[in-house]
């Protein structure tokens, strides 16, 4: 019978089933090969020295002094072998077991998997083919040119593959390619937007409208990478899309939002905003389960891109999700940069949301780390923000704002001069002379860059903070306003008359004449609480307004008194008592109208409405109004009788976001003012007229517009 066979360790030890090394016979043969494991393992090193330098050692006795690590290890493998053996002889019983019993679950369950992978095998997605010589051109596109000399061949080479069928995959990856192409540079940028317009969205029936076509019909089959590669890059390239292709990426993406990681969901709420279209209710709904699954994962560039995205979009979230983005802002606040802090600030503005007071504490450690590295869009923006929420900063944020504001003011444009003076309204800042002298400054170097609405918009806040400005500074506003071809709305041109009038400022015949001009071409499109501030200044100032503007006026505000509230009803008419116009019998029968039916909608009638109905009542001969009774008219010295009127104004108002995320707004207030005149009498507009207790008063809500453009910060990548 055969000797059995030794087991032998990786060391090269031999072993018995005693474990005895087969070392201790003491032949030449286990010498050398214990000789040979001692230089491999080196837990014998100290061995193979004593052999080199002559010392005569027994490999038994060598062994014996160095065996502790092999031996240990020799073990543990044998342990390891042992166990494995035995899990498998217990799995294998076990699956007998279950066999000899009739248990058929696992044959059922492999049973299965083949039948689910003959089904995926007959739902292959049928890709239009893509030659080779189109695959030659994806691989050139991604060489992307640095010089401008080899911009034209890259666009040829594009335009080329772009005259294919192309698939939603193959389209997703050649506007992808286009992005990344127009991030390299200024330069282009601008080569890629002449490309654009020239090439894909000048004609309505240009190649663009067949690229979306081939590419929604295969949309349903798309995954989630691509499906938000596509609409991120649309989005950023500005590409119009159809409502078809809106249509079917929505209900795909819905289906597929379970694959949907951080990126991809923070770039389809980006890119809805950029397109300025509003997702679906079942979209909105899966998406937030998205966000909640994936919130982790979010950079703060992919929160503050969300936020915007939900804020453009006037998207108000539940309470609890808001927070719940709050918490990983305030978990990530040490990595956001300037345009993530501006852009989340931003978004809480616009959507009206206070955030918790910890958040802002955060916030505010954000802002001081990165003061350095905000530009001047990002400034206006946040404190166009802290007055929508109409939260007031520490005295210490708004002096560190203000000297970053101050380094910035080359680079500000005209409507951030407007937001700035805003917000100092919404917050009271009007007291902090350094901060108002400041924007002086700003507003003399860029006052020609501001438009019709940024013009408006300053001169009201200005007159809501009671502040006179400047002679300087009123001149050239004056200047501006006259000797420009600017648009005004009605919402602004009444905010403008109004400012005067609250700051009882006079202007001369040359604005009043431009501004009667401006008043006549766009009143029709006035609403009742435009016309009814516009005569209340008018009023205010004693200004009697040509026979033209007043027919206009009439009729207008005759035709909106169905739409008009309690407050643009009752001031219309103290107003035209004011200028001792009374109305024909068709209007003041609408108005009694218009007026009872409000004060009946009203749970209680205003004391200051009520004030300014009674006495203009009185002063134009008015009987029979309910809830009015007839009173003497007032005298111009009797403070009690000082009439109020709080008119609603809204105006627009633009803020800047930076390709990224960023810019656009929403903003407003509600400063409802008491104030009284003395006894005056003055000629004007060729018409004595006595003082009388005058009003001021309006509040307005400046409502920035749809541009508002704080733009994401959004460079989303894909």
């Amino acid at each position: 019978m055969g000797r059995a066979r030794m087991p032998r360790g990786r060391d090269g030890i031999g072993r018995g089933e005693n474990g005895a090394r087969s070392g201790e016979r003491g032949d030449s043969t286990a010498s050398s090969n214990c000789a040979f494991s001692a230089f491999a393992e080196p837990g014998l090193a100290a061995w193979k020295s004593c052999e080199d330098s002559g010392v005569s050692l027994s490999c038994g006795r060598a062994v014996t002094c160095c065996e502790t690590a092999p031996l240990a290890a020799v073990r543990q493998r044998r342990v390891r072998r042992a166990t494995l053996r035995s899990a498998a002889d217990t799995a294998g019983e076990s699956e007998r077991r279950a066999r000899s019993e009739g248990d058929t679950s696992i044959r059922d369950a492999k049973n299965s998997a083949a039948k689910q992978r003959q089904r995926s095998s007959k739902i292959k997605i049928s890709r239009p083919y893509m030659s080779p010589k189109t695959a030659a051109l994806f691989r050139n596109l991604e060489n992307l040119p640095t010089n401008t000399s080899s911009f034209g061949s890259w666009f040829e080479q594009l335009e080329r593959v772009l005259a294919e069928k192309l698939s939603d995959v193959s389209l997703a990856r050649a506007l992808k390619l286009t992005v990344q192409f127009s991030r390299k540079s200024e330069l282009h940028r601008r080569a890629t937007n002449e490309f654009v317009i020239s090439k894909l969205t000048a004609d309505p029936k240009s190649r663009w409208s067949d690229l979306q076509s081939n590419a929604a019909r295969s949309l349903s089959r798309s995954n989630a990478v691509t499906l938000s590669n596509l609409l991120h890059s649309v989005a950023t390239l500005g590409l119009p899309l159809s409502s078809g292709f809106i249509a079917a990426w929505d209900s795909a993406a819905s289906k597929q939002m379970p694959e949907f990681g951080a990126q991809a969901l923070a770039n389809s709420m980006w890119a809805f905003a950029r397109l300025a279209v509003r997702p679906t209710e079942r979209f909105r709904a899966v998406w937030i389960i998205g966000v909640g699954r994936e919130v982790t994962h979010f950079t703060p560039q992919n929160l503050s891109n969300s936020l915007w995205g939900l804020a453009r979009l006037d998207i108000v979230p539940p309470r609890g999700f808001i927070d719940m983005l709050s918490s990983a802002c305030k978990r990530n606040m040490s990595q956001f940069g300037s345009q993530e802090l501006a852009n989340t600030l931003w978004a809480f503005g616009k959507l009206k949301l206070k955030p918790r007071e910890i958040f802002l504490k955060q916030w505010m450690v954000g802002f001081d780390r990165n003061m350095h590295q905000f530009t001047a869009s990002e400034l206006s923006s946040m404190m166009w923000s802290f007055g929508r929420l109409k939260y007031r900063p520490r005295d210490a944020y708004i002096g560190k704002w203000r000297s970053a504001f101050e380094r910035e003011m080359d680079d500000v444009r005209g409507f951030e001069l407007a937001t700035v003076i805003w917000s100092y309204a919404q917050l009271e800042l009007g007291s902090d002379s350094r901060l108002i002298d400041s924007w002086y400054r700003a507003f003399r170097k860029k006052a020609k860059l501001c438009n019709g609405h940024a013009l408006a918009n300053s001169l009201w806040a200005l007159g809501s903070m009671n502040l006179r400005p400047p002679p300087g500074v009123l001149n050239i506003w004056m200047s501006e306003f006259e000797g420009s071809s600017r648009l005004f709305s009605p919402q602004a041109l009444s905010n403008i008359i109004w400012a005067l009038a609250r700051l009882s400022i006079t202007p001369d015949a040359r604005f009043f004449e431009q501004w009667y001009a401006y008043s006549l071409r766009t009143m029709h499109l006035a609403d009742s609480h435009s016309l009814a501030v516009s005569l209340w200044a008018l009023g205010r100032l004693d200004i009697v307004p040509p026979g033209d503007f007043l027919e206009q006026w009439l009729g207008l505000f005759e035709s909106r008194l169905p739409q008009a509230n309690l407050q643009d009803v009752g001031t219309a008419l103290w107003a035209l008592a004011r200028l001792d116009i009374k109305p024909d019998s068709t209007f003041l029968n609408e108005w009694r109208f218009a007026f009872q039916r409000e004060a009946v909608a009203s749970e209680e009638l205003s004391e200051k409405v009520h004030d300014m109905v009674s006495w203009a009542c009185s002063r134009m001969s008015i009987e029979g109004i309910s809830g009015i009774s007839k009173v003497d008219a007032v005298d111009p010295g009797d403070t009690d009788s000082a009439t109020v009127a709080s008119i609603y104004v809204a105006d627009s108002l633009s803020l800047v976001s930076g390709e990224s995320a960023g810019a656009d707004a929403d903003a407003g207030s509600e400063a409802l003012d008491v104030a009284k005149t003395s006894e005056t009498n003055r000629e004007i507009a060729g018409r004595p007229k006595s003082g009388r207790s005058a009003t001021k008063t309006p509040h307005a809500d400046l409502i920035s517009s749809d541009e508002s453009d704080i733009e994401d910060s959004s460079r989303a990548a894909p």
